[in-house]
């Protein structure tokens, strides 16, 4: 038997499996919790945004190498009502965070850090944590980097010191480490990185044969973005059509998340998935726009069977 650990009480699971809005979820193992697929979250979200009713639950990326934890109370957040929550993100919805460190090489393909992850570290070890709050730390790092990092949720925490988040209690004074940081020497569109590495893994090859390799897989990639493009500018020309021709339809979160799922559904069979094709990541929330401003989800669906068939 396993459990999922709540604020008021731990939920038994007979079996390997979870029932979620009437559909059935495959858990796995992760420590001594249990693990959705990452495949379930759009169907995690609808739930919150039915009822904000969440599970604790430990969720599983793709590669199942890395996990995250979802945290929600019951009853529309009661059992947290006396919890607050403040959220940070490198980049706002429409954008690509920007790469550092990025190196050419068989095995590394993508990028070290992000300057939002890397600026966030350096800050927090060059300043006093007793004094220096959550706002100072996002707003040195918000100057520093070439995407618009977001802050959301309850913002009287940000007027806090840092030192009640890294260490669970207040500092008036700690100790500085005073060290030179890596100087970043390019920045990237995280999106980006696996093309740029392959550039770099193209300029500095050392025989004709590892050129002529680097130059095959380069071009694959250019040719596979490029195809991802015209896709997903013939989907928005058809749903262009379709706002001309109908009367906007008015959608609550829940339903725009349902076209949202049966919309990338179908694009996942008929077309890309993010794992083969990671170029699909930036274009992906277009699907959100199209149900948030009354697309039929079903015409998007004909549109994609067209042009992936």
């Amino acid at each position: 038997m396993r459990t999922l650990f709540s604020k008021s009480k731990p939920l038994k699971l007979e079996s390997n499996e979870l029932w979620t809005n009437g559909r059935r979820s495959e858990l796995y193992k992760c420590g001594d919790s249990t693990a959705l697929q990452s495949s379930s979250l759009p169907g995690i979200m609808r739930l919150f945004a039915i009822a904000g009713t969440l599970l604790l639950l430990c969720v599983l990326s793709t590669n199942a190498d890395k996990w995250a934890i979802l945290v929600a109370g019951s009853y529309s957040w009661s059992n947290y009502r006396h919890q607050a929550f403040l959220a940070l993100t490198a980049a706002n919805s429409r954008e690509s965070s920007y790469g550092t460190f990025c190196r050419p090489g068989y095995d590394l393909r993508t990028c070290l850090a992000d300057e939002f992850s890397y600026g966030w570290m350096i800050a927090a070890t060059e300043n006093n944590v007793g004094t220096f709050t959550v706002y100072n730390l996002y707003n040195t790092v918000r100057r520093k980097i070439h995407s618009h990092a977001m802050m959301y949720g309850d913002w009287t925490l940000a007027s806090l010191p840092l030192g009640q988040f890294i260490t669970g209690r207040h500092f008036e004074n700690s100790r500085r480490t005073v060290r030179k940081s890596c100087e970043i020497k390019d920045s990237i569109k995280s999106t980006e990185a696996h093309i740029v590495s392959m550039r770099k893994r193209l300029s500095n090859a050392n025989s004709e044969e590892e050129k002529r390799l680097a130059e095959i897989e380069l071009e694959r990639m250019l040719h596979r973005k490029a195809v991802v493009q015209k896709t997903f500018d013939y989907l928005e020309e058809r749903a262009a059509q379709y706002e001309t021709n109908n009367s906007p339809v008015t959608r609550t979160r829940a339903e725009a998340v349902d076209c949202y799922i049966e919309i990338h559904k179908s694009f996942k069979k008929h077309c890309f998935t993010i794992q083969k094709t990671p170029e699909v990541i930036e274009h992906l929330v277009k699907f959100d726009d199209m149900c948030t401003r009354g697309v039929d989800p079903k015409v998007i669906v004909h549109a994609i069977e067209t042009v992936c068939a």
